[in-house]
């Protein structure tokens, strides 16, 4: 979270607002600038590997959260209202997610300050974590535009691998499911793989609630310091080595489509 003293993180914001506009959630389209680059480098601690930008509108998650665990939480504008030329700030956060503030003459942004509706007030922040036991409904944006209910296979699917994640079939997943169950109500245990350079040894990260178990493709070795959910992962790996090394040339393709520039 930007602030006037600099950046605070971690933060977790969610909004009243069911829509994504206004926001300042990139679509996917965009292409991040000199100085897009650097921000993300001084906010993460880490600067981007290329200029691409992932869809972050593309996933709704809905909170019920309990009067009780709501204190916690604080409303964006109430936070800056304490602070001297905090409401301005605040409004000025709202605004530089519909234009480029830097490249507004002063006068214009003045007057746009004052007419131009924006979504801070609906903002709210936490510095704790917010528990995913709260999350009530997961819905994907489709490409009408609206959101809808969970669909791996029709929606999601698809959508990661555009981003460069590929998954075994869906007979692979089902089964996988009876080994290493979601912990969520709403939750889908993954299995997935990533190329982040052609020259990898392959794997395939087993993913639920946030715990991430990684193997070897070709030996099934488990890569993790764990050994929950065995030997029956290995045996999964083993069975469907060959889906899963499918889902390898799919990452590796996509890879090149980041990096064109490393294939020899």
């Amino acid at each position: 979270m930007n602030t006037m003293e600099g950046i605070i993180r971690p933060v977790v914001w969610l909004t009243s607002d069911p829509k994504a506009e206004g926001h300042g959630l990139t679509d996917g389209t965009e292409t991040l600038t000199d100085r897009n680059m650097a921000y993300a480098e001084k906010a993460t601690g880490e600067r981007p590997k290329n200029r691409r930008t992932a869809d972050k509108r593309k996933v709704r998650l809905t909170f019920d959260i309990p009067t009780a665990e709501m204190l916690q939480l604080q409303r964006y504008t109430d936070y800056f209202a304490r602070i001297p030329n905090g409401k301005q700030f605040a409004k000025l956060t709202g605004l530089s997610c519909y234009i480029n503030t830097g490249e507004v003459d002063s006068k214009r942004l003045k007057a746009m300050m004052k007419s131009r509706p924006t979504k801070e007030n609906t903002w709210w922040i936490s510095f704790l974590p917010v528990s995913a036991r709260f999350i009530t409904a997961v819905e994907i944006r489709g490409a009408d535009g609206a959101y809808h209910p969970y669909n791996f296979e029709k929606l999601v699917r698809p959508a990661l691998g555009k981003v460069g994640f590929f998954f075994p079939p869906i007979e692979a997943l089902r089964k996988l499911q009876t080994i290493v169950k979601p912990r969520h109500l709403l939750g889908y245990t993954k299995a997935f793989v990533i190329c982040i350079r052609p020259d990898a040894t392959p794997t395939v990260c087993i993913r639920d609630g946030g715990t991430n178990l990684m193997y070897e493709i070709d030996t099934g070795k488990n890569l993790t310091d764990t050994a929950a959910y065995e030997p029956q992962l290995s045996t999964w790996i083993n069975t469907y080595r060959t889906e899963l090394m499918e889902a390898w040339v799919e990452a590796k393709v996509s890879y090149y489509s980041y990096y064109p520039e490393h294939r020899t």
